[in-house]
């Protein structure tokens, strides 16, 4: 949950994150100054870092400060990131609507090209570890690649618009649930992954949007301890 103090807070960031002169790979003035600069608290200052750091707009580099990972931008200031249990099983519904449908469609439309990329990313996520950004970066590219695989430019704008909250909700997940995100987790998410493709593949749209909404179900099961 956050406060007033902290949401103006971040508010202030964003500002200063969006401006041209601060670049990708730049590393943020200290805690101190920047505590003056935006007129917080060092302890709500380092809240609002850590909501930024959690949406990977900023990263930590041990021993050697903050990071602009990427740029803060308007596109999803209209809706506030995920914080709580129940943000994170509605935004696992709204995926369900978007990603079921999507790959309803991709199974009727996909080309060879989208299976081998499909099948690629599929791949790399299999031989991820259990915990980190690049396991969430190739689950999360998985998706996007069946949403792209639909072949409608308006799934691909929604999909891409909301992947930081996405991604959000993915680091958020793992530290909210109860069960431990371990390797019998991970094989199971792969094993629910390899059952969409197949789908896709065979171009079969019944079962592609029912093994979707199956995984992503599964997902709030996991949130939840089931």
């Amino acid at each position: 949950m956050t406060t007033p103090l902290i949401d103006g807070a971040l508010d202030k960031l964003r500002t200063l994150l969006r401006d041209p002169a601060i670049k990708v790979g730049d590393r943020l003035p200290p805690e101190t100054y920047l505590s003056r600069q935006i007129q917080v608290s060092r302890p709500v200052l380092r809240k609002a870092l850590d909501i930024l750091k959690a949406e990977g707009v900023l990263e930590s580099r041990r021993g050697s400060g903050t990071y602009l990972r990427e740029k803060a931008t308007e596109e999803t200031a209209f809706i506030d990131p995920p914080t709580t249990i129940a943000d994170l099983v509605k935004c696992l519904q709204f995926r369900m609507i978007i990603e079921g449908g999507a790959a309803r469609q991709a199974a009727l439309v996909r080309s060879d090209e989208d299976v081998e990329k499909i099948h690629a990313a599929m791949e790399l996520y299999a031989k991820s570890g259990v915990d980190g950004e690049e396991q969430m970066d190739r689950d999360i590219e998985f998706h996007r690649l069946i949403v792209a695989a639909a072949h409608n430019h308006y799934l691909d704008f929604t999909f891409n618009m909301l992947k930081p909250h996405i991604l959000v909700a993915m680091r958020l997940g793992r530290q909210m649930r109860t069960v431990a995100f371990d390797w019998r987790h991970a094989e199971r998410v792969a094993k629910e992954h390899a059952g969409i493709f197949t789908a896709i593949k065979d171009n079969a749209p019944d079962e592609a949007e029912a093994a979707v909404l199956k995984h992503l179900s599964a997902g709030i099961e996991r949130l939840i301890g089931k």
